[in-house]
């Protein structure tokens, strides 16, 4: 069966652009004081558009794009105001479209592709057909993948850096379940309406399908980027002691901490997993007769 092409230019700007974000995500939190350099976050921006491009092409990633950015203000916008879906909050800082900062509604983009291609691993699937389970199931798993990066992620801008004010405290660091639970639904209709979109494709099946294996290692390995940086993130951080609203106490080192093992537990570990999977499907193509 024919199958989308993958050039050693490609493969080599691949694995460059992939390789700066795993030393930038292993280093910034040991060189800097900010919880997030420009630079770092260019990279990962640019590495999903690369990626996305070849996996979508063009015009599906920029269909992406825009559902990304429509779904996510407007559920962000929901819950600021009534605090349906993720919970009560305010945004504290950045430019804002409403009352939620512009640059958020680009946020569910670069990570959801990382997620729905991990997801793509997961279920061995290599092509873009959305038949049968496929349609919710790529979605449903890929909605899980995105809302465990944020179960590592979302405490240190919130409870400590104060980019945005959990109300009502939480359970989980001063953010509460419902933000998670927020974050299921919401991925999972992104991504749920970017499947029906594909479904309408017209393009061949085996024009979608990628069997190079480094596309895929280099998916995982970004998405596994989020563990890394949860664990650099415990290993440098500074230690000193935030109050959440509801005027819970916690120790800085305790949070990134516990997210670092959390992240071991989940990123870590489905990010193993998929790279077996990758694996495994190339070895049983090549014993193929």
């Amino acid at each position: 069966m024919e199958t989308q092409k993958i050039s050693n230019s490609w493969r080599t700007t691949g694995i460059i652009l992939v390789s700066i974000y795993v030393l930038a995500s292993v280093l910034e939190y040991f060189l800097y004081t900010s919880d997030r350099k420009a630079g770092t976050l260019l990279t990962f921006i640019i590495i999903s558009f690369f990626l996305a491009i070849k996996r979508f092409g063009v015009k599906d990633t920029i269909v992406f794009l825009v559902i990304s950015f429509l779904v996510a203000w407007s559920s962000e916008t929901t819950s600021v105001l009534t605090g349906f879906p993720f919970g009560h909050y305010h945004y504290t800082s950045g430019p804002k479209l409403g009352v939620v900062p512009l640059a958020l509604g680009f946020g569910y983009f670069s990570p959801g592709v990382f997620s729905l291609l991990v997801a793509s691993a997961l279920l061995d699937k290599k092509d873009l057909s959305m038949k049968g389970p496929d349609l919710v199931l790529w979605p449903l798993i890929a909605s899980f993948l995105i809302t465990m990066w944020d179960l590592c992620y979302d405490p240190a801008p919130s409870t400590i850096a104060k980019g945005y004010i959990w109300e009502q405290g939480g359970a989980y660091f001063g953010v509460p379940v419902s933000n998670f639970l927020g974050w299921v639904f919401v991925a999972f209709i992104i991504f749920f309406l970017f499947a029906l979109y594909l479904r309408r494709d017209k393009r061949p099946q085996a024009d979608t399908v990628i069997e190079d294996k480094p596309f895929w290692i280099l998916s995982i390995a970004t998405y596994l980027c989020f563990a890394i940086q949860a664990i650099s993130r415990a290993l440098a951080a500074k230690n000193f002691e935030v109050v959440a609203e509801d005027g819970h106490k916690f120790w800085t080192g305790d949070i990134h901490g516990s997210l670092a093992v959390v992240s071991l537990f989940t990123i870590v570990f489905v990010s193993f997993y998929a790279v077996l999977r990758v694996l495994r499907s190339q070895r049983k193509q090549a014993e193929r007769p």
